[in-house]
């Protein structure tokens, strides 16, 4: 069990997560930008409703842009009735079924499925009292997919649950996986080199991913230059004392700049909060706390870190600040962003890699 992923499952529910009789933040100035894509309200069923009101995320929104469609807002059920909470349109379905792990009310992980029929479906957690889209992104369907070579037992699940072979799509020079595996062979090893994914990021990225039944597990994707680097450079570690992952590993969601083309900027930290580097020698540098924007899109990479329970550890510059309030799960807890740029941890141990919003968001 890596020491990132023990604290994704001890981490508290601190004072940041969304919980009854909380205020909602005001809305606080940032860029006037002008967005890639124009959002388009998701039309909500069986009494499923936005919590923008609440919370001052955005409504719940769909929107397009050069082959990639990205999420917004935050919804809830006060009647606590079905999943199915609304559908894509045509121009919008993704290239096969996705299951995705989402923050929901209280800083529970709850679970987001789109069928390929654009379905989408909100469970687990406390997904009824709220859940975040928020930061979600994936290529539509008719992209060009290139596989993935597994590796040591590691095969597709499409075959069980539709989500399409192992792949990925580059679309200008960002890449995105799709697909699923499994390994039917596996001894219950808690480490395993799983798939060997190109291009490669060129930087450390450690990040959640979803595993049979609702199951969180932990993805880490290594650059190949990295020191003492002998094994494929995308690993995928179990969760604890688990082979849930073995039954099912979505890769859907994940996200990342190709290897050169980011001109990472590093975040100024909040005194007491340093860059976690958990693995060294291996992430010396690779893990320092960036962003960088592209085409109105805000990506985050590294690790922060304190000696304490989270809070605010740092402001985003206004061209990387979101319209609303995101909330973002992440592997160590997860992620509160203002308006006004400032970043919450919820525990003193976060990564920020495979984040990416649409700064209109």
């Amino acid at each position: 069990m890596s020491p990132r992923f023990a604290r994704l499952l001890a981490a508290p529910i601190a004072v940041l997560a969304l919980v009854a009789g909380a205020a909602a933040a005001a809305p606080a100035a940032s860029a006037s930008i002008t967005p890639a894509c124009v959002w388009q309200s998701l039309y909500l069923l069986d009494g499923w409703q936005s919590a923008q009101s609440d919370w001052n995320t955005g409504d719940p929104a769909y929107c397009v842009d050069d082959g990639v469609v990205y999420l917004s807002g935050s919804l809830k059920n006060p009647a606590n009735g079905n999943a199915e909470f609304a559908v894509l349109p045509p121009q919008a379905l993704p290239t096969s079924n996705l299951f995705l792990d989402v923050y929901t009310y209280g800083g529970t992980v709850g679970q987001l499925t789109i069928d390929s029929d654009g379905a989408m479906f909100a469970t687990g957690g406390s997904a009824a009292k709220y859940t975040s889209l928020a930061g979600i992104s994936f290529p539509v369907a008719g992209a060009k997919l290139s596989p993935m070579l597994l590796l040591e037992g590691w095969v597709s699940a499409q075959n069980l649950y539709g989500t399409g072979d192992p792949s990925y799509a580059d679309i200008n020079h960002i890449i995105y996986w799709t697909g699923s595996i499994r390994n039917p062979l596996d001894t219950g090893n808690t480490w395993d080199w799983g798939f060997d994914a190109a291009p490669p990021p060129d930087r450390c990225m450690d990040t959640f991913v979803y595993t049979y039944d609702g199951n969180v597990g932990e993805l880490e994707n290594w650059p190949p230059s990295l020191p003492n680097q002998d094994k494929p450079q995308s690993v995928y570690e179990t969760t604890v004392g688990t082979t849930w992952h073995t039954l099912f590993t979505s890769l859907a969601g994940i996200s990342y700049p190709e290897s050169g083309q980011a001109a990472w900027q590093p975040l100024a930290l909040q005194p007491g909060w340093s860059a976690d580097n958990p693995y060294p020698p291996y992430c010396t540098s690779g893990d320092t706390p960036s962003y960088w924007v592209q085409d109105h899109v805000v990506y985050l990479s590294g690790e922060v870190a304190q000696n304490g329970t989270g809070g605010f550890f740092a402001t985003l510059p206004a061209a990387a600040r979101p319209q609303h309030d995101l909330w973002l799960m992440t592997l160590g807890g997860y992620l509160h962003i203002s308006p006004n740029g400032n970043m919450y941890s919820s525990s003193g141990s976060i990564s920020l890699g495979n984040i990416s919003y649409q700064a209109s968001s």
